[in-house]
């Protein structure tokens, strides 16, 4: 049993905030407003955006930073990470949120 509560406590994050990103993306795919739903990565993982969502008919992005911490959650920081791929929506209007345990 102490083996077992090592290894649940080393991966409880990693597998919680996978969870937690996972019921958002349910949660944006129930509202019916975003044709694509999904993640972002560049090269190497050096910019990954948890979710990015994107409504062509009224051309808008959502870029989401999900962290079970809401304190944790740097807007700034998301939109330097999501320069790039806003680079390609051009015209588009784009949003940038903070989802965390305070939002479900």
């Amino acid at each position: 049993m102490d083996y077992l509560k090592e290894i649940v406590q080393r991966d409880y994050a990693t597998y919680s905030g996978t969870l937690l990103e996972k019921y958002f993306v349910e949660l944006l795919k129930a509202e019916k407003k975003y044709n694509l739903i999904g993640t972002y990565w560049e090269r190497n993982n050096q910019n990954e955006i948890d979710i990015v969502a994107v409504n062509d008919m009224e051309q808008k992005v959502l870029f989401v930073e999900i962290k079970r911490n809401r304190e944790k959650v740097n807007l700034g920081r998301l939109k330097e990470k999501s320069a790039n791929l806003a680079g390609q929506f051009k015209g588009y209007e784009m949003d940038y949120r903070g989802f965390s345990l305070d939002n479900m």
